[in-house]
């Protein structure tokens, strides 16, 4: 059996720290070779593309650092949090990706990171990393002239960018290539 996962009564248990709620999956409903790696069953069972409530630990960031107050919006990421506890969930879908090495990054990390500390799950929309985007979504996601043509290239530039943010650690964007599962920094403006 592999560290953190154990069976018990035909049920899979899987914890750790990175995944710090327990997920249970009845093994006599999968199906052989279905679940490799946790992140399969975002692969296998809702497919790209479709709405899914997630446990926002089990999702990496695509950047280093979150700023507290959004610019030009009335709420900051206090608010955001307490407004999460009390009502849950209300917000726009968050776009996770699937990346080349089976971890799921997001698009949105203050919302992310925002979710995890009023624990509660969240909702997304699946992109698989080759789905190209729309004109629209390249043009949102451009970084320093550069426009990507996929949701994976957005999300590698979203990470490359983070070398000349202010805040983040020295080689973020190199150790942590497609995206972190560590918290990012909240940086409040002064």
């Amino acid at each position: 059996m592999f560290a953190g996962l154990e069976v018990v009564a035909n049920t899979l248990l899987i914890g750790g720290s990175v995944l710090p709620k327990k997920i249970s999956i009845d093994l006599s409903t999968v199906k052989e070779n279905n679940f490799y790696r946790d992140n399969d069953s975002i692969i296998e069972t809702f497919n790209y593309g479709k709405t899914i409530s997630i446990d926002p630990t089990r999702l990496s960031f695509s950047q280093a650092t979150v700023s507290h107050q959004k610019g030009g919006k009335a709420y900051n990421y206090n608010s955001m949090v307490d407004s999460m506890k009390r009502e849950g969930w209300n917000g726009d879908l968050v776009d996770i990706v699937i990346m080349p090495n089976d971890t799921v990054t997001s698009m949105d990390n203050t919302r992310i990171l925002a979710a995890r500390e009023a624990n509660i799950d969240l909702k997304a929309k699946v992109r698989d990393f080759n789905t190209p985007l729309t004109k629209a979504e390249s043009e949102r996601f451009k970084v320093n002239g550069k426009t990507p043509n996929t949701w994976g290239e957005a999300i590698k530039l979203r990470v490359e960018k983070q070398a000349s943010q202010k805040g983040t650690p020295d080689n973020w964007s190199i150790q942590f290539p497609y995206g972190s599962i560590f918290d990012p920094k909240v940086i409040k403006s002064k």
